[in-house]
């Protein structure tokens, strides 16, 4: 009887292997996306607990992996190969993420309040709004907005009189809180933007309103978790799975953070440090970054704060902001996250921006964000704590330990926080004077502490091994040192680096001392290394030169006596 290769037996037996893998799959994946959790406990975890979740998550991964392959790691090595091939290319590595908002943020979070008819006026224009139909069209239209914001020519009585002095605000407090919270629940498009074209005509009245923590039941309308309102309260990013809400519906977070642009330069200072530390924990979260309109406005609004403020109030305001989202905000990832979504438009975003970034990078506020002093912030203070960070990572046995996810975060950090030690410039004249003279030597030495810091981030980029590019996380800390050494090399110096002669001396002694690796040539003659080396400076070509010209005449004397004796 004859036999064939493929016959409906074997299709059978493949289709059952195939259906069963599948299965396995599916089940693993459904318990990975089931609610078992909490949406708060997963948005605010704890150390402690994220490390033991990410323990249970390798082993989650570890049983898919097995359902997939079949058998155990104790019948095959199959699996075992499998295992390390993942974990050293880091395929199944989560991205750590944390939430502003809870899951499924676009249902009212609680019922609308009714509008407040009791504290209109009876008479005039204002009794119109009693009537829900009438309130929305007189919104829409821009008739409450032109109305509240003058008085009636001609007032009718002496009550109405009366009734106009009670007050400056035109609308009662009552209507500007409800129209607040309708910015947060109103699904209409049209209708917040009317609320805030009111709100933005009385943004004295209603700044009144907005203590910090009024700002804090405004954001928990929209969703936001408790923890995450608490400026004060550390984050600690996660690894746990979350239904992804990219294309979720941010229109009415946009306009709360446009009514805070509206009334940023009517806000207390206590409000305006509260909001900057809300709006950049707000930026934080994994979802809105991919929200580039959102990320838009909280950029607007930022500005807006910053410059509504006088120069001492904004000193005090970003010491405050700036020591508070340290002490909150620990992860690297985060941080970095954070500082790519600040704005830089303006002299104070670019510099609150930089303070940032150098206060994270020494994890330290009390000195480094409290001033912007160029005696505070050296090139050399920069690569001492660098040096400091790396002297636990620069033992090959240690590699294997080495977060290099967090060490490119930490780099990039740095990168941002280089323009607070950048000073503003070197003016150069073609007199030697004095001061002309003390301005070249501070030239000089700050290039030489680019030239060491260059070094150290060099010396960091050749002691990673990706070979192959299998650790690609390793290959992306390479390609942000690698980034960052050439911005310190041909951006950060104000000149560039000489270049050296193999025959003539004339680079300096600190370029010498502090050059690459790379670029040190060593020469070998008849088994011998001379000593110095080229273009060392001391004059006449440099001891290398002259050791050439010594030999070539020795061998020539040499060649002479040969010719002689023949």
């Amino acid at each position: 009887m004859s036999t064939y290769k493929f016959s409906l037996e074997s299709l059978l037996d493949r289709t059952r292997e195939a259906d069963a893998s599948e299965a396995a799959v599916a089940k693993a994946r459904a318990s990975l996306t089931s609610p078992e959790h909490d949406p708060d406990a997963i948005s605010n975890s704890t150390a402690e607990d994220a490390s033991s979740e990410e323990e249970d998550a390798g082993v989650d991964q570890e049983d898919l992996l097995a359902s997939v392959v079949g058998g155990d790691a104790g019948e095959t090595g199959e699996l075992r190969k499998i295992q390390h091939a993942m974990k050293r290319t880091e395929a199944l590595r989560r991205p750590q993420t944390w939430y502003f908002f809870k899951p499924s943020m676009n249902h009212d979070i609680r019922p609308r309040r009714p509008f407040p008819e009791e504290s209109l006026s009876k008479s005039g224009w204002q009794a119109m709004l009693r009537d829900p139909v009438l309130r929305q069209q007189a919104f829409l239209t821009g008739l409450a907005a032109q109305m509240s914001s003058h008085d009636d020519p001609v007032p009718d009585s002496d009550d109405m009189r009366d009734e106009k002095k009670q007050g400056d605000d035109f609308l009662p407090k009552e209507v500007y809180q409800w129209m607040l919270e309708e910015l947060c629940v109103e699904p209409r498009d049209d209708l917040r933007m009317a609320y805030l074209s009111v709100i933005r005509s009385h943004a004295e009245q209603v700044s009144e309103l907005l203590d910090p923590v009024r700002i804090d039941s405004l954001f928990r309308l929209l969703g936001a978790t408790d923890e995450a309102v608490k400026t004060r309260k550390p984050i600690h990013p996660s690894s746990d799975f979350q239904s992804n809400e990219r294309g979720r519906d941010w229109t009415r977070v946009i306009s709360l953070v446009q009514m805070l642009e509206a009334v940023a330069s009517r806000l207390s200072i206590i409000s305006v440090q509260h909001v900057l530390c809300i709006l950049s924990r707000l930026t934080i979260d994994s979802n809105i970054i991919h929200a580039t309109d959102l990320i838009r406005s909280i950029g607007i609004t930022m500005t807006s704060l910053s410059e509504g403020m006088s120069g001492h109030e904004w000193e005090t305001t970003i010491t405050i902001v700036t020591g508070t989202l340290t002490f909150s905000i620990v992860h690297p990832t985060s941080r970095l996250q954070l500082l790519e979504c600040l704005p830089t438009g303006t002299t104070r975003t670019h510099n609150f921006r930089s303070r940032l970034a150098i206060s994270f990078f020494y994890n330290s506020y009390p000195t480094y964000s409290t001033s912007h002093d160029s005696t505070l912030l050296t090139i050399r203070s920069v690569t001492k704590h660098l040096q400091f960070l790396d002297q636990h990572k620069n033992h090959p046995k240690r590699q294997l330990e080495t977060d290099y996810a967090a060490l490119a975060c930490v780099i990039s950090t740095l990168d941002i926080g280089l323009d607070a030690c950048i000073p503003s410039s070197f003016t150069h004249s073609t007199h030697s004077t004095p001061s002309q003279q003390k301005l070249n030597r501070m030239e000089q030495e700050y290039n030489q502490e680019i030239d060491i810091l260059a070094t150290q981030i060099k010396g960091m980029f050749t002691r990673i091994s990706d070979t192959g590019a299998s650790h690609m996380t390793r290959t992306e800390a390479k390609e942000v040192l690698n980034r960052v050494y050439y911005r310190l090399i041909y951006s950060v110096r104000t000149k560039p680096r000489p270049k050296k002669n193999l025959f003539m001396g004339g680079s300096s002694s600190y370029e010498d001392q502090y050059a690459d690796d790379d670029d040190k040539e060593h020469v070998e003659v008849d088994g011998k290394v001379p000593e110095g080396r080229v273009g060392d400076g001391r004059g006449g070509g440099g001891p290398l030169m002259k050791y050439f010209v010594k030999t070539k005449r020795e061998i020539e004397k040499k060649e002479e006596g040969d010719d002689m004796k023949e």
